[in-house]
């Protein structure tokens, strides 16, 4: 009896507070939530729909993504199992504060002071984020892309880029031409000057003044950047950074003629409609509840995401084609299975605690008010 008192106490304790916790969080890791980290989040998911984002990147946001969604609701469940099948009040307890711990651990550690005391590295991973969502990479290191997409003949592109298929993405080029002085500003030449004397006389100090240094995030990634399989947080794309190739082709792509680009005529005729209304960035402000929105990004996740990466990850110059595939297959079952167990979270918690109730019941108080 004493064990199903227990195990009903801390059913009811999730209902109150773990199962809204689940779903908050939910919300926030799906981009629906009015926040900073959601928003982010939301970039994060249009980021990998376009196929802008690495490999390892690509897996590590779907685990993250799956790990704060159904993870926490699988466990949970599997909690809730364990509890029922103790027959000991003090194990009931002991099993639900371990869930509690196994279920929060990880946001404790990146609580903690010494995980990213100033947010550098978050705020590195943002500034990644929304660069890599608006710079068109794919095309930056593809010489048909880059033709197709600003209007230069394609020839042209090929010649001024070394007859390179990388275009722009050449780490050797881009590493000669960071040295360079002629393409480098004043104040560049100044640290380059400090550099050069810093390693003549061997100030290592004053070497990692003037020398951007090499950092990586936390102790995997220094074990990985040492062995050369990822690049320092902060060097993400100066492999692009070949500024004598750019100066070949930055005036090469048409000029728009204006009068024709902007002409009121056409202007009056760009009007919103049912079928295609004007994005607005707050939508909330049209009168759209929160749990409209919720659902409605819900839907277009499960509808939109498969399809729409399978293209990105076909098109033409983009890179590791058949990777991206398996993993956007892979990472839409983990997301759909995500979604299941974050619904049946909720239906499993409320028939286990009447399931419960109505054990203790039939068990003590039925037969309690029969003798009387």
């Amino acid at each position: 009896m004493y064990a199903e008192l227990m195990a009903l106490i801390m059913c009811v304790l999730y209902l109150i507070t773990v199962l809204p916790d689940s779903i908050s969080r939910f919300i926030e890791v799906e981009g629906a939530a009015d926040s900073v980290y959601s928003r982010l989040l939301s970039l994060r998911r249009q980021l990998w729909i376009q196929g802008g984002d690495s490999i390892t990147a690509m897996i590590g946001f779907k685990l993250d993504t799956v790990m704060a969604t159904g993870y926490e609701s699988m466990l949970l469940m599997f909690n809730l199992f364990i509890i029922l099948h103790t027959d000991n009040a003090i194990e009931v307890l002991l099993d639900a504060l371990a869930f509690i711990f196994v279920a929060k651990i990880d946001e404790e550690i990146v609580q903690s002071s010494h995980w990213d005391p100033n947010n550098r590295w978050i705020t590195a991973g943002a500034i990644q984020v929304v660069t890599a969502r608006i710079i068109r990479f794919r095309s930056l290191g593809s010489p048909e892309a880059f033709s197709t997409t600003y209007g230069i003949p394609l020839q042209t592109v090929i010649e001024a880029c070394d007859e390179d298929e990388n275009v722009f993405k050449n780490r050797e080029v881009a590493n000669s031409d960071a040295n360079d002085v002629n393409l480098v500003t004043k104040e560049e030449r100044v640290l380059h000057l400090f550099r050069d004397i810093a390693k003549e006389i061997g100030n290592k100090n004053a070497l990692d003044e003037y020398r951007k240094p090499t950092k990586y995030f936390g102790v995997l990634g220094s074990f990985l950047g040492t062995l050369g399989l990822i690049t320092p947080i902060f060097m993400k794309y100066t492999c692009y950074c070949t500024w004598s190739r750019w100066q070949k082709v930055l005036y090469l792509a048409p000029v728009p003629d204006l009068n024709n680009l902007l002409n009121g005529d056409d202007l009056d005729d760009i009007v919103p409609s049912r079928a295609q209304p004007f994005a607005n960035y707050y939508p909330s402000e049209d009168g759209v509840s929160w749990k409209k929105l919720f659902v409605r990004h819900t839907i277009a996740v499960l509808k939109n995401e498969l399809p729409n990466g399978l293209k990105t990850s076909c098109r033409q110059g983009q890179d590791n084609k058949v990777a991206r595939i398996f993993i956007h297959i892979i990472g839409y079952m983990m997301t759909v299975t995500a979604y299941l167990f974050q619904i049946a979270l909720p239906t499993y918690l409320i028939i286990v605690i009447f399931g419960t109730v109505y054990e203790l019941i039939t068990m003590d108080c039925l037969p309690f008010l029969a003798s009387w």
